[in-house]
C-alpha cells in the first residue's frame, strides 16, 4: 500500500520540498490551491515518509543506543524528511476552513480514523 510510486529523491531535496509545502500551508491563498491535493499529500506522501524503514528497524535491533543517538543528534536530524514531515502533518491537521465561525480541523478526524484503522 505504501510503496513509493515515483523515482528516488535525495533526503536533502525531499526535506526542502516538505519545508516548501509546510510554508505554503501557512498562507491562506496557497493552502486554498492545495486543498484538492491534500488527501494525496497526506496519505501518499506524509504517512509513508513517517513509517519506520527496514533500515531503521535493523539499526534498532542491532544497536538501539545508536538508533536513539541518531534520532536525537542535531546534525543527523537537520535534513531528515521524517522530522520535517511531522511538522507538516501538524499543520495539515490543524487546518480549519472558516466561514464566519470557528470549525473543527478539516483533516484531523479523517487522519485519526485512517491511523486507527491501520493500527488494528
Amino acid at each position: 500500500m505504501f510503496k513509493r510510486k515515483t523515482h528516488f529523491i535525495g533526503s536533502k531535496t525531499l526535506n526542502f520540498v516538505i519545508k516548501l509545502v509546510t510554508s505554503a500551508t501557512k498562507i491562506k491563498k496557497t493552502m486554498a490551491k492545495m486543498i484538492p491535493f491534500m488527501d494525496n499529500i497526506l496519505y501518499e506522501t506524509v504517512i509513508p515518509l513517517m513509517l519506520t524503514t527496514s533500515r531503521d528497524q535493523q539499526l534498532f535491533e542491532d544497536d538501539p543506543i545508536e538508533y536513539i543517538r541518531k534520532q536525537q543528534d542535531i546534525m543527523e536530524t537537520v535534513y531528515m524528511p521524517k522530522n520535517t514531515t511531522v511538522d507538516l502533518l501538524q499543520l495539515i491537521c490543524q487546518y480549519k476552513i472558516t466561514k464566519g465561525r470557528a470549525q473543527k480541523p478539516e483533516y484531523l478526524m479523517p487522519f485519526l480514523s485512517f491511523a486507527s484503522n491501520n493500527m488494528q
